[in-house]
């Protein structure tokens, strides 16, 4: 399936951020210490335009790695003035920038407005003071809900970016968290486990345990299953693949982590439905080609026929029983919570 959106990212590793979270080294992560200069972004952007081709998408210019709206404003300015341009001629829609909700306010969303920014992600990672406090974010969950109603209300997209996973983290404080984010309506987010990079606080904490994988599978999924049939668009899931793997020292990184939070949202389902219809009743289920492997994986249907197909939407599966009763399954469908 062709994508009809393209982010053209641009890395401004801990620019604009004079605090240290106690999980962040951003240079570890994007293996980028160096910030680009306007003319590097510049090229960047038309190496990257060159490659899509005229193909009718959606583009987006993203600065992700720092806190943007942190950064001097004459520098931002200077990175917004040389995306203009291509706005201007069509071959760019929009900005998309990343920052913490602290340093949002009016004034800062005139600036953004005024130059070309349409789309704002929030580091959030938590809306529980506890965890907020445990992670030195330097904010409160109030000051972040109150910076999602701003830029909702001044006509921007919202992201709202997660961390599950960090010290004093709970099934709890996480169901609050999605609690608190459904009531703001983000537009799209974010979910990143919490894992331990070289050369942070996080990593001189002996006594935190991180997430077990499996843990973190479970907590993702249920964290999906709760927004996307509000649907919010998800950019992202676990983390990205770092340039050394020995910058990680602990936690649940894997490099096919949505891959595996979607197996257990397919379980979870399944599951549900076998309580139903008996563990002898499927025969047959149709899937889309892109999501078989998720299905391969589902002990409960060893002895169902599976057919890969293109003509079923990558969400759904339909399962055929031995009565030849047709029944649609959906990942994104409500589960009770």
């Amino acid at each position: 399936m062709a994508k009809d959106h393209f982010v053209i990212p641009v890395f401004v590793p801990h620019n604009g951020c004079p605090f240290q979270c106690i999980f962040c080294n951003q240079n570890q992560i994007t293996g980028q210490a160096d910030n680009p200069d306007p003319a590097a972004v510049d090229a960047q952007i038309s190496t990257y335009l060159d490659t899509i081709g005229d193909r009718g998408r959606q583009v987006l210019v993203g600065f992700y790695g720092g806190s943007f709206t942190g950064i001097e404003q004459k520098k931002q300015a200077e990175y917004l003035s040389v995306v203009l341009p291509y706005m201007n001629t069509g071959k760019v829609q929009g900005v998309r920038i990343s920052t913490r909700p602290d340093f949002i306010d009016d004034d800062v969303l005139d600036f953004l407005r005024l130059n070309g920014v349409t789309q704002i992600e929030l580091g959030i990672q938590s809306f529980d003071d506890a965890v907020l406090l445990s992670a030195q974010r330097g904010y409160t969950s109030l000051l972040a809900q109150n910076a999602s109603v701003l830029i909702r209300k001044r006509g921007f997209l919202l992201g709202h970016q997660f961390m599950i996973g960090l010290p004093g983290d709970s099934w709890d404080s996480l169901k609050r968290t999605v609690d608190i984010s459904l009531k703001l309506q983000p537009d799209m987010i974010r979910i990143y486990p919490a894992v331990v990079v070289k050369d942070t606080p996080m990593e001189r904490m002996s006594a935190y345990a991180p997430l077990t994988l499996d843990e973190a599978i479970r907590r993702t999924a249920y964290m999906l299953d709760r927004f996307l049939p509000h649907h919010i668009t998800v950019l992202r899931v676990g983390l990205h693949p770092p340039q050394d793997n020995s910058s990680i020292v602990r936690g649940p990184y894997h490099p096919s982590f949505r891959h595996l939070v979607n197996v257990e949202r397919w379980k979870i389902r399944i599951r549900s439905m076998l309580k139903c219809i008996g563990p002898q009743s499927i025969k047959e289920i149709y899937v889309n080609t892109a999501q078989a492997c998720c299905i391969y994986e589902q002990k409960e249907c060893d002895k169902a026929q599976i057919y890969p197909v293109e003509w079923i939407d990558p969400n759904n599966v339909r399962l055929v029983t031995s009565e030849n009763q047709k029944i649609l399954l959906s990942l994104n469908m409500r589960i009770s919570n």
